[in-house]
């Protein structure tokens, strides 16, 4: 071994033994003249392994810490439904008597309304009894206030004033099958009040409002204006099937057309022969 091909001594332990290791004059692990095969791509690709390594085992554990997080989670919120369910089963008939207090409401009316609020019990995070109807009461004494403000305006005098302004229409529908009080206009003059009473739920704010005409003349207007778009929609449907005897066919609220079934011979007043 000459000393200008030694630079240096490089000595790794293998089961207690020195060995000496030739260095290059570039670094190299080869003899000087030989081609030169640097280390470092090596040691880059080794500590890039490495880095992979750890960044997986990092993913892998923030995936496990995520999955436990949401388990936990899952299983408080099944915990607080089954807590919630329970404030509101044992609280039901208080709430029930709290809804039928005014004297306003049927007893329909109050079941329905707190069924209705069993979909915001997620939503309650007390921890009591008061608690809970404290906080159902926020919800239901709106609704049950509207409702009773609706029965209100519904009063036997405002029913004539809806019932006139549909039967001002229906009078006229002959051409439909319509005719006096039978059965067919009976139940299409119900069907259409029922639609304009519901209307005049939605928008019951404006209505409780003063307005420039008598409540009675609005509401007559509410009811002739649905039967004039019931009758609108009745002549369509008629239109479509010009085979059908009108004399034997009515349509309901909806505007769906059906036949008589009394009439002696179908198959004559359907065109069919």
């Amino acid at each position: 071994m000459t000393s200008g091909a030694f630079l240096g001594c490089l000595c790794n332990r293998a089961d207690g033994i020195l060995i000496p290791k030739m260095r290059g004059p570039l670094g190299s692990l080869t003899a000087p003249g030989e081609p030169s095969l640097k280390a470092t791509p090596r040691c880059r690709r080794g500590s890039s392994s490495t880095t992979l390594k750890q960044e997986r085992m990092q993913s892998e554990d923030r995936a496990k810490s995520q999955t436990i997080a949401e388990i936990e989670s899952d299983a408080n919120t099944q915990d607080r439904q089954r807590t919630n369910e329970q404030f509101y089963q044992q609280n039901y008939g208080r709430l029930l008597d709290s809804c039928l207090e005014s004297g306003s409401l049927f007893i329909q009316d109050a079941e329905r309304l707190i069924q209705n609020l069993a979909a915001h019990l997620p939503r309650f995070t007390g921890s009591t009894d008061e608690e809970f109807i404290a906080w159902a009461s926020d919800i239901l004494r709106p609704a049950a206030e509207r409702l009773s403000a609706f029965y209100a305006l519904r009063t036997p005098q405002n029913e004539r004033g809806v019932r006139n302004g549909i039967r001002s229409v229906l009078k006229r529908a002959s051409d439909l099958g319509l005719k006096g009080t039978g059965k067919l206009s009976g139940d299409t003059e119900r069907e259409i009040e029922e639609a304009a009473w519901f209307k005049v739920f939605e928008g019951l704010d404006a209505w409780i409002k003063p307005g420039r005409a008598k409540l009675t003349t609005r509401l007559y207007a509410q009811g002739r204006s649905l039967a004039l778009g019931w009758r609108t929609s009745s002549l369509r449907h008629r239109d479509r099937h010009p085979d059908v005897d009108v004399e034997r066919c009515g349509a309901d609220a909806w505007g769906s057309l059906h036949i008589d079934p009394q009439a002696e011979d179908d198959s004559r007043h359907l065109g069919t022969d």
